[in-house]
C-alpha cells in the first residue's frame, strides 16, 4: 500500500496538534526519587534553568551529566555507546 504525501502530512499535523495540547495541558509533579538528567549543553532550547527546573522537581536530589552538542547528536552517542556494550 502507497501512502501520499498528503497523508503523511495529515498525521504529521494531527501529531503536532496532540503534542502541543499535551504541553498546554501537563502539570508538572514533584518526583520524590533521583533524577539523572543528561543535558545536552549546546541545544538552543535548554539552559540552566531548566537544570533548575528539574532541581526543584527531585526531591531526591539530581546528578547533571552535560554532554556537548545538541539533542540529536548526544541522543545517537548515547545509543552507538549502548549498542557497542550489549
Amino acid at each position: 500500500m502507497k501512502i501520499s504525501d498528503g497523508h503523511c502530512r495529515a498525521q504529521l499535523r494531527d501529531i503536532t496538534e496532540i503534542n502541543s495540547l499535551a504541553v498546554r495541558e501537563y502539570v508538572p509533579q514533584v518526583y520524590g526519587g533521583h533524577v539523572t538528567l543528561f543535558w545536552a549543553s549546546q541545544d538552543l532550547r535548554s539552559s540552566n534553568d531548566l537544570v533548575e527546573g528539574w532541581r526543584a522537581l527531585a526531591c531526591g536530589g539530581i546528578e547533571v551529566h552535560e554532554i556537548p552538542g545538541v539533542i540529536w547528536t548526544s541522543l545517537k552517542i548515547l545509543m552507538s555507546r549502548r549498542w557497542r556494550e550489549s
